[in-house]
């Protein structure tokens, strides 16, 4: 009866550092075109570790950037701030960050080839069965 017991409490334990997989689906909000298009399709990945969160590449193994999520009583129930996401070597500001089923959405605001302009996108993240 120990046994078990021990193997329940170690198999939750483990359960709760088990990475949680998600593809992307990046969608241009911006009325007038989103630039950066094809790089971004790139990042294809989400890893989700308790509240941080990292984007991946299966086209690159070695691409990952990561952000942290925070709480906040202005968003929603379900929503919190993304914080510390870099792409294109400029970090983005702060981005909302809603679960839904079967994932996450989040709007991102990403600086164009010329920083002054950024466009506007929707990134789905899904469940890899679900996509």
């Amino acid at each position: 009866m120990k046994a078990r017991i021990l193997c329940l409490l170690l198999l939750s334990a483990c359960a709760d550092k088990v990475p949680y997989d998600y593809g992307l689906t990046w969608v241009c909000l911006s009325p007038e075109g989103c630039e950066r298009t094809e790089e971004l399709m790139l990042i294809d990945r989400l890893n989700v570790q308790d509240d941080f969160f990292y984007f991946l590449s299966t086209v690159d193994e070695h691409y990952s950037e990561g952000g942290q999520r925070l709480g906040s009583e202005s968003l929603p129930a379900g929503c919190w701030w993304l914080y510390g996401v870099s792409l294109f070597g400029q970090e983005l500001e702060r981005s909302k960050l809603c679960s839904v089923s079967g994932g996450y959405d989040l709007e991102l605001s990403i600086p164009n080839r010329n920083p002054a302009t950024p466009s506007q996108w929707l990134v789905k993240a899904r469940e890899l069965g679900i996509i």
